[in-house]
């Protein structure tokens, strides 16, 4: 019963020990068991490796695009938003005081190219310049330009080179030898003297959207020519006009191909450099195969070559003072075969070449020539000696004064002499009219082994051919 009743007495479950007390009792003690925690460490490695591998990814994505665009030369069309912002960019450029005031842009589309070069591109197509009236005064087909990589880095759009293709330009010269490129009288268009039109190209640099700019170039250029001095219209072809922004100059190159009267193709090259610091400017160019008409009526010091029927090729250089007139010239003409006809019922006297070394002083209307050599079935002469332009109409003479010293002349009419007469010194006073052509000699005196020739007289186109008249003594 004792043994039973202590049974029930440790059975009671008020006695009972606790549970958790006899097993933290029996079993050693050791940390309650928990899920292992992750290492906050390696996930963001994780992450951050993956960002990575991200961006790597995207770069050489691009780079690899970008590559693909420069090698095939692709193009990408800009939307219409883009062309829209770059027409207001152009029209606020144009609206600066002293540019083209009142004039606007319209843009047909413009795409972006990348070529081998890495340089980035736009080509802007159908580019119209309108007066304020809306209506059309310059279409460019097409107009490359090239921008500013480093400029395009900081989010800024400037060209460093422009190109233009297949543009049509009409250039007036006036009465009085200025130069008119209004474009529809457009306010601020370029127009006056050629030193004028630099000064105004000089102040487009300096705008700040287009103070990157290097170059412009158009080519394929179809240019009008109005000359109101000379009353006569040319239409030239195969043009290229060029524009560099230099540190210290501007320089402004003009080129055009000539065919015409079936004459072989001629082609006239000139290039007008001037300094910021100066208003004055050089200006050099060459001719080749240029009719001796079309090149008469260029400077007044030169009008005498209008009655010549022959192709002109040369070089020749000089200076313009502020007012873009020119106030030293110098070069060299070389005349290929051709003849002496005034009007075309005159009878021609042909010569083989003939060429000469010059210069000019245009403050005295003065033509310093030398080396002056004409060869022809008649008729050799080597001489020097000058020319003064006079009786000025709308700045061209309508007659010259010459004198020129002969070094050497040989006379061989046909079936006038049995043998050439040849002096090998000589002197002449002449006065050239243009309009009727007529030659005054006033004296002529020849020399040679001794013997010496004087004469006066005159020679003159008629309608009936020439005429002449010889008093030799």
């Amino acid at each position: 019963m004792d043994s039973a009743k202590g049974s029930q007495a440790q059975n009671d479950p008020g006695d009972l020990p606790d549970p958790a007390a006899v097993g933290a009792t029996l079993a050693p003690e050791r940390p309650a068991r928990q899920a292992p925690a992750r290492p906050r460490h390696r996930r963001r490695r994780h992450r951050g490796t993956g960002r990575k591998l991200l961006v790597a990814l995207v770069m050489l994505t691009l780079v690899v695009s970008v590559a693909a665009l420069a090698l095939s030369g692709a193009r990408v069309r800009l939307p219409i938003w883009a062309v829209a912002q770059a027409e207001a960019r152009i029209n606020g450029l144009l609206d600066a005081p002293g540019v083209a005031q009142g004039a606007s842009v319209v843009v047909g589309g413009v795409e972006a190219i990348l070529d081998r070069d890495w340089v980035p591109r736009l080509v802007i197509d159908d580019l119209r310049l309108l007066d304020p009236q809306g209506r059309s005064v310059v279409q460019l087909p097409e107009v490359r330009l090239s921008l500013d990589a480093g400029s395009l880095l900081k989010g800024q759009v400037r060209p460093q080179t422009v190109r233009i293709q297949g543009a049509q330009l009409a250039l007036t010269r006036l009465a009085d030898g200025q130069f008119d490129l209004g474009f529809g009288g457009l306010s601020g268009g370029a127009s006056g003297s050629v030193t004028e039109v630099l000064d105004r190209v000089e102040a487009m640099f300096e705008v700040p959207l287009l103070d990157s700019l290097q170059r412009i170039e158009a080519a394929g250029l179809t240019l009008s020519l109005t000359d109101r001095r000379a009353g006569r219209v040319w239409q030239v072809g195969d043009g290229r006009l060029t524009l560099d922004n230099r540190p210290d100059e501007i320089a402004l190159g003009l080129g055009f191909g000539l065919v015409a009267g079936g004459m072989a193709p001629a082609r006239a090259d000139l290039t007008f450099v001037s300094r910021r610091d100066s208003p004055e400017a050089r200006v050099s160019g060459s001719v080749d195969r240029i009719a001796a008409a079309d090149l008469a009526a260029q400077a007044p010091e030169l009008a005498w070559l209008s009655v010549l029927d022959a192709p002109i090729s040369g070089r020749f250089s000089g200076a313009l003072d502020a007012g873009g007139q020119v106030n030293q010239l110098e070069g060299g003409l070389d005349i290929g075969a051709g003849a002496l006809q005034p009007t075309p019922a005159t009878a021609p006297i042909r010569f083989d070449r003939a060429g000469l070394t010059f210069r000019l002083d245009p403050a005295a209307g003065k033509l310093v020539f030398s080396d002056l050599t004409v060869q022809g079935p008649s008729l050799r002469v080597v001489a020097e000696g000058q020319t003064f332009a006079a009786d000025l109409r709308n700045g061209l003479p309508r007659e010259f004064l010459g004198q020129m010293q002969i070094r050497d002349l040989q006379l061989d009419p046909e079936g006038l002499f049995t043998e050439p007469l040849r002096f090998s010194e000589g002197a002449v006073d002449f006065r050239l009219r243009l309009d009727p052509f007529r030659v005054d000699i006033g004296q002529l005196s020849l020399r040679e082994d001794g013997r010496r020739l004087v004469a006066r007289g005159r020679a003159a186109a008629v309608p009936e051919g020439w005429s002449f008249a010889l008093d030799m003594a």
